[in-house]
Order: structure tokens, then C-alpha cells, then sequence
């Protein structure tokens, strides 16, 4: 899905890809995809960044840390990318180790809240992925460590935001 979406990214009518829009970016831009997966959205973003840009993936499952880091560490995933910077770590482990305001935008994709029908292959790929939500620990720091914006992805009928939108107890 990747492959396509960074295709639409160099199309005349230049389709918009939701990640990029609503994180703003641009060439130059600095991301960090704290919830890696498969790498879908870092993909995306390295292209959108460009070869002077910067892009960390953060996978926490060390199966698809091990798939993802195959892929992605070598070399810039498409033309005129930029390298896309794995590491194997929960989210908050790699943000607080980061300066504030550092990156320009932070992005997690909780991916299994209400997991869509897929292949066979996909499906078992969602074994071994964690399933944590996000916490508020988390989201603080990303908000710290985010100069313009911290995206949270989730479904029209997912838990994640109606979670996180409650009142906190104190």
C-alpha cells in the first residue's frame, strides 16, 4: 500500500496522502513513526521528507522490527527519500531520549484497535504485534518532543480516541 500511496505523492494532479497533510511536511522535515509496523506511514513520510529530511521508526515486537529493519535500513526506500532510521523499543523509551522539540512531527498508528479483514499472511503478522494502547505518558512526551504536531491514526469507530478523550481520573 506504501508503493502506492508514494505514487499518488508524484502525480500532476499531486494527490494528497492524509499522513503528509496533516502533518504538514515537507523537504526537510523530521518525523518519527512510533508505532512502525510493516513501515507504511515511514515510508510515505521519508519520500514526503526527502533525501535532507530525517524519518525514525520505533517498533517495540521483535518479529516485525525484524521484518521492518530488513527492508527499510540499507538504503532510501524510493528516489529522492530519505533513510529511514529503525529502531527496535517501546515509543516512550525513544522519545524520552529525545531533546524537546526536535522532531517535527510524531505520528502513532495504533493498527490493531479494530483490525480490518486481511490476508491470511497479515493476519498472522497480528499475532506478534503488541497490543498496547496508547498511554498518557506516551502522548505527553510526544507532545514535548513534537515541534508541530503529534498525529494519532485510528478508525471511525475505534476505541483509541474515545479512550483518550475521557476525562482522566485523578
Amino acid at each position: 500500500m506504501a508503493a502506492v500511496r508514494v505514487k499518488r505523492l508524484g502525480t500532476p494532479q499531486q494527490e494528497e496522502d492524509v499522513v503528509v497533510r496533516l502533518c504538514e511536511l515537507k523537504a526537510g522535515d523530521s518525523v518519527l513513526d512510533a508505532t512502525l509496523g510493516l513501515g507504511s506511514d515511514a515510508l510515505v513520510c521519508a519520500r514526503a521528507v526527502g533525501p535532507s529530511g530525517r524519518v525514525i521508526g520505533v517498533e517495540a515486537s521483535l518479529p516485525l522490527y525484524a521484518l521492518a529493519s530488513e527492508g527499510l535500513r540499507t538504503k532510501p526506500p524510493f528516489a529522492d527519500s530519505a533513510v529511514i532510521d529503525v529502531r527496535r523499543g517501546h515509543a516512550l523509551q525513544v522519545l524520552e531520549a529525545l531533546e524537546s522539540h526536535s522532531i517535527d512531527c510524531v505520528i502513532f498508528d495504533p493498527m490493531f484497535d479494530l483490525p480490518k479483514s486481511s490476508t491470511p499472511s497479515f493476519d498472522m503478522l497480528r499475532r506478534y504485534a503488541l497490543h498496547e494502547p496508547l498511554d498518557e505518558a506516551t502522548l505527553a512526551e510526544a507532545r514535548r518532543v513534537a515541534r508541530r504536531w503529534v498525529v494519532v491514526k485510528g478508525g471511525r469507530y475505534g476505541k483509541e480516541f474515545a479512550r483518550l478523550a475521557s476525562p482522566r481520573s485523578s
